[in-house]
């Protein structure tokens, strides 16, 4: 979707100023919206990446995290916006500070507001500059945009562990860097999107490589490795925001080093893959590079405190939920008080906790080689450290429902059915077999556990939950009876209301109609 107004993000600690500018602004400056106010600088640090603005004006002392030190934080996360700095203070060390970190404009309080509007026009120009060169990238036909066949076959080739005659093909000198992307952003966008960007730094070949990973090949002529690699770190970084900001969906980038050979690229593209896998996705910047990932790495080693985990294994033995919940949360804060971003060694201390608390001995928790895969299966996929922690709470919370005998493996395993069938239920197809994939365990033993807990067949049980929901979309919404039908898996209206009426002793055009009345 294309933006209409640019953002603007103010942030000062005074409310009377932050009220103010944002007034004169809307009322003044038709081009820009002001998107989001901040009070200090850590609230500026979160809105700003939440909303990403395309200009941002800020004060220098506030409370919390001062204004310069906001800034610096930013602009490697969105280096194409605009900065400002609205300050009482005519000070050289502040001003010299501001740019060395790309503040463009230095505006001393009281605010001149007539020089305010000039500023915002200039940076109206750029910014529409910007947009244009980067163009639409939804809505046009670009699936077979700046393609290389052969370049895409023969880098396919190194970086899926193959050798290829690369010699004859690529005789002069150049630097190669691999670039893992990751995210939902259709083929075409992303590879228009490189293109558009980078077309004068080097045109780069976009190689699909499992779902949802791509490796974008970079050729640089010559030996600019050094001095190109600011810009594409920046380049992407601004790609990923604009994708965002524009709807076209989340994008992630991880540089590999530069290699002076194209059969180099194996190295470059694992670098780029241990970048990659060393942080939660969706925690991590925009683009991020297999050096800063290294030096996370190269910290020393610590462990979370015993003595947490000992209080964490009482309170499940106990039942105490309250106290488990404290734990959790000391445990996560742990890794954040410690700056520890590796997200490997997270997922392995939380294992290593869950396994821990139930260590054989008289008062362990019993669960089952299925339950524990999944607490496995759910802490190694966490996109992020909120859903890692609150798999991990989950878990907890499991095992003192079983310790209490609250609950059963045949319950779990239902509750779990139970919301796969509402994810599935408009799929027609949709079977046991396909549950029991889901579930990774076998069809027949589902089968089992459904006709021990229910007393129902599955396709009783998905015949009712089907019709059951039906009822109540028709009895809440205005939606036709074939609407309905439709949306539970039913293609023949006829034979969705011959089992409604046989289940329910009445029409579905009669619940229809009186929702309608009423």
């Amino acid at each position: 979707m294309w933006k209409l107004m640019y953002r603007i993000l103010i942030a000062d600690d005074e409310k009377s100023i932050r009220d103010g500018v944002a007034r004169y602004l809307a009322k003044h400056c038709a081009d820009f919206e002001v998107a989001g106010l901040a009070e200090n600088g850590e609230e500026a640090l979160k809105l700003a990446q939440s909303l990403l603005p395309d200009v941002i004006i800020t004060d220098i002392t506030m409370p919390r995290m001062n204004g310069l030190d906001f800034l610096e934080n930013i602009s490697c996360l969105l280096p194409d916006a605009r900065l400002i700095v609205l300050s009482g203070y005519d000070r050289f060390e502040y001003a010299r500070q501001a740019l060395r970190i790309g503040v463009r404009e230095y505006l001393l309080k009281p605010l001149d507001t007539t020089k305010l509007l000039a500023i915002l026009e200039k940076f109206k120009k750029e910014l529409d500059q910007s947009r244009r060169a980067l163009g639409p990238l939804a809505g046009v036909d670009l699936k077979d945009s700046h393609r290389n066949p052969r370049l895409e076959q023969l880098y396919g080739k190194l970086l899926n562990g193959g050798n290829s005659e690369t010699e004859p093909m690529i005789q002069e000198p150049a630097s190669y860097c691999c670039v893992l992307c990751s995210g939902d952003v259709k083929e075409e966008i992303i590879r228009e999107g490189l293109y558009r960007k980078f077309a004068r730094l080097g045109e780069p070949v976009l190689i699909r490589m499992e779902a949802g990973i791509y490796a974008a090949v970079f050729r640089l002529p010559g030996e600019r490795a050094s001095e190109e690699f600011l810009k594409l770190n920046l380049g992407l970084t601004s790609l990923a925001n604009y994708m965002r900001s524009e709807g076209l969906g989340e994008l992630h980038f991880f540089i590999g080093g530069f290699v002076t050979s194209v059969k180099g690229l194996p190295i470059s593209m694992y670098q780029a893959r241990q970048a990659m896998e060393y942080g939660f996705i969706e925690d991590m910047p925009p683009a991020v590079n297999y050096e800063d990932s290294q030096a996370g790495r190269m910290a020393v080693c610590l462990y979370p405190p015993e003595e947490i985990q000992k209080e964490l294994a009482l309170a499940v033995n106990y039942g105490n939920e309250t106290m488990a919940r404290a734990r959790v949360c000391d445990l996560c804060s742990w890794f954040d008080e410690n700056g520890i971003r590796d997200a490997a060694f997270i997922r392995m201390c939380f294992l290593t906790a869950g396994h821990r608390i139930q260590s054989p001995g008289r008062d362990a928790v019993r669960i089952s080689y299925l339950e524990a895969e999944r607490f496995r299966r759910d802490v190694l996929t966490a996109r992020s450290f909120l859903r890692l922690k609150e798999v991990f709470l989950d878990f907890i919370i499991f095992l003192i429902g079983r310790k209490r005998g609250e609950i059963t493996e045949k319950q779990v395993i239902s509750e779990k059915v139970d919301r796969i069938l509402r994810e599935n239920m408009a799929n027609p197809e949709f079977s046991l077999d396909d549950v029991a994939g889901l579930l990774f365990i076998s069809p027949n033993y589902l089968r089992q556990l459904f006709k021990q807990e229910t007393g129902m067949t599955f396709v009783e049980y998905l015949t009712r939950a089907r019709l059951e929901h039906a009822k109540f979309l028709l009895s809440s919404t205005d939606l036709k009876v074939s609407e309905a039908a439709e949306l539970v898996g039913y293609k023949d209206p006829r034979y969705f209301s011959s089992c409604f009426k046989k289940m329910f002793h009445i029409s579905p055009s009669d619940i229809s109609a009186n929702s309608t009345l009423s």
